[in-house]
């Protein structure tokens, strides 16, 4: 939810500097690293110009043109690995079987469900 609530916050601010092609948020970056590609390069240009410098959430914007190599993406942990496969796990068990709900599904049937 951080990460959709950031998005819809970033691409608020620089839609109106230009049309945006699309916005990256880098979830597990520390650094809050997000990208925005515009459609056309004078409102990269412009958005460098008003943002670097500006403050967001209480950190200094640092902005400039993405230099074609570095990759902002940063893998999560082991740890929190482990921790939403455990969720997942949880949810899938206490997820409702067939039999649970009472339906009878006849698959054996040419048409479809009973």
């Amino acid at each position: 939810e951080d990460k959709q609530q950031l998005q819809f916050e970033i691409e608020t601010e620089v839609c109106k500097i230009g049309e945006i092609e699309k916005v990256t948020v880098f979830e597990n970056n520390p650094e809050g690293a997000v990208a925005v590609k515009f459609k056309e390069a004078k409102s990269a240009e412009k958005c460098i110009t008003t943002m670097k410098g500006r403050f967001f959430g209480g950190k200094e914007i640092e902005c400039d043109f993405w230099d074609g190599v570095t990759n902002h993406q940063v893998k999560e942990s082991a740890d929190k690995e482990d921790a939403r496969l455990d969720s997942f796990g949880d949810w899938c068990d206490n997820q409702s079987s067939d039999s649970d709900t009472g339906i009878n599904y006849d698959y054996d049937s040419d048409e479809g469900p009973d």
